[in-house]
Protein backbone atom coordinates (compact mmCIF):
# COMPACT_ATOMS: atom_id res chain seq x y z
CA UNK A 1 0.00 0.00 0.00
CA UNK A 2 1.49 3.73 -0.73
CA UNK A 3 0.28 5.97 1.89
CA UNK A 4 -0.18 9.85 0.53
CA UNK A 5 0.94 12.33 3.01
CA UNK A 6 -1.07 15.84 2.65
CA UNK A 7 -0.31 18.66 3.77
CA UNK A 8 -3.20 21.39 3.04
CA UNK A 9 -7.02 20.76 2.83
CA UNK A 10 -7.10 22.03 -0.50
CA UNK A 11 -5.25 18.69 -1.35
CA UNK A 12 -7.04 16.55 0.15
CA UNK A 13 -9.82 18.17 -1.03
CA UNK A 14 -8.87 17.66 -4.73
CA UNK A 15 -7.65 13.58 -3.52
CA UNK A 16 -11.54 13.50 -2.62
CA UNK A 17 -12.84 14.94 -5.86
CA UNK A 18 -10.62 12.68 -7.88
CA UNK A 19 -11.55 9.46 -5.80
CA UNK A 20 -15.04 10.24 -6.28
CA UNK A 21 -14.28 11.04 -10.22
CA UNK A 22 -13.03 7.15 -10.64
CA UNK A 23 -15.83 5.60 -8.58
CA UNK A 24 -18.66 7.94 -10.64
CA UNK A 25 -18.84 5.93 -13.65
CA UNK A 26 -20.34 2.92 -11.19
CA UNK A 27 -23.09 5.54 -9.76
CA UNK A 28 -24.13 6.47 -13.18
CA UNK A 29 -24.68 2.87 -14.30
CA UNK A 30 -27.32 2.89 -11.30
CA UNK A 31 -28.87 6.38 -12.30
CA UNK A 32 -27.20 7.95 -9.53
CA UNK A 33 -24.41 10.06 -8.43
CA UNK A 34 -22.51 11.57 -5.26
CA UNK A 35 -21.45 15.74 -4.75
CA UNK A 36 -18.68 16.86 -1.98
CA UNK A 37 -20.53 19.35 0.36
CA UNK A 38 -17.45 19.58 2.37
CA UNK A 39 -14.33 18.14 4.22
CA UNK A 40 -14.05 19.10 8.25
CA UNK A 41 -11.97 17.59 10.49
CA UNK A 42 -10.89 14.40 8.81
CA UNK A 43 -14.65 14.00 7.79
CA UNK A 44 -16.10 13.73 4.65
CA UNK A 45 -19.29 14.91 3.71
CA UNK A 46 -21.03 13.84 0.71
CA UNK A 47 -24.57 13.83 -0.97
CA UNK A 48 -25.81 11.28 -2.98
CA UNK A 49 -28.39 11.92 -5.84
CA UNK A 50 -30.24 10.48 -8.71
CA UNK A 51 -31.61 7.19 -8.04
CA UNK A 52 -28.72 6.71 -5.46
CA UNK A 53 -30.29 9.51 -3.08
CA UNK A 54 -32.88 7.82 -0.11
CA UNK A 55 -31.19 3.89 -1.26
CA UNK A 56 -30.36 2.71 2.04
CA UNK A 57 -28.26 0.20 -0.22
CA UNK A 58 -26.34 2.49 -2.03
CA UNK A 59 -24.94 3.93 1.88
CA UNK A 60 -23.84 0.24 2.30
CA UNK A 61 -22.23 -0.35 -1.21
CA UNK A 62 -20.85 2.93 -2.40
CA UNK A 63 -20.74 4.27 1.35
CA UNK A 64 -18.20 1.52 2.72
CA UNK A 65 -16.13 1.52 -0.72
CA UNK A 66 -15.64 4.92 -1.02
CA UNK A 67 -14.78 4.91 2.79
CA UNK A 68 -12.55 2.69 2.25
CA UNK A 69 -10.44 4.34 -0.57
CA UNK A 70 -10.27 7.42 0.74
CA UNK A 71 -9.11 5.91 4.11
CA UNK A 72 -6.50 3.68 2.01
CA UNK A 73 -5.05 6.93 -0.40
CA UNK A 74 -5.34 9.38 2.70
CA UNK A 75 -4.96 7.39 6.15
CA UNK A 76 -3.55 10.59 7.78
CA UNK A 77 -6.35 12.77 6.80
CA UNK A 78 -9.91 11.14 6.48
CA UNK A 79 -11.18 9.78 9.46
CA UNK A 80 -14.61 9.17 8.14
CA UNK A 81 -17.32 9.59 5.22
CA UNK A 82 -20.84 10.74 5.86
CA UNK A 83 -23.79 10.66 3.81
CA UNK A 84 -27.00 13.27 3.87
CA UNK A 85 -26.13 13.90 7.25
CA UNK A 86 -25.68 10.47 8.44
CA UNK A 87 -23.19 10.04 11.30
CA UNK A 88 -20.91 7.59 9.49
CA UNK A 89 -21.37 4.96 6.26
CA UNK A 90 -22.68 2.60 8.53
CA UNK A 91 -25.83 3.84 9.42
CA UNK A 92 -29.08 4.56 7.31
CA UNK A 93 -29.50 7.09 4.47
CA UNK A 94 -31.60 10.09 6.27
CA UNK A 95 -33.88 11.85 3.18
CA UNK A 96 -33.67 14.99 2.90
CA UNK A 97 -36.84 16.65 4.12
CA UNK A 98 -38.66 18.16 0.39
CA UNK A 99 -40.46 21.83 0.65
Amino acid sequence: MIETILKTKEDVTKGVLETLEEIRPSLAMHGGDAQLVGIEEGVVELKLEGSCHGCPMSVITFGMAMKDMLQEKFPNDIKNVRWNGSEDTDAECRHEEKE
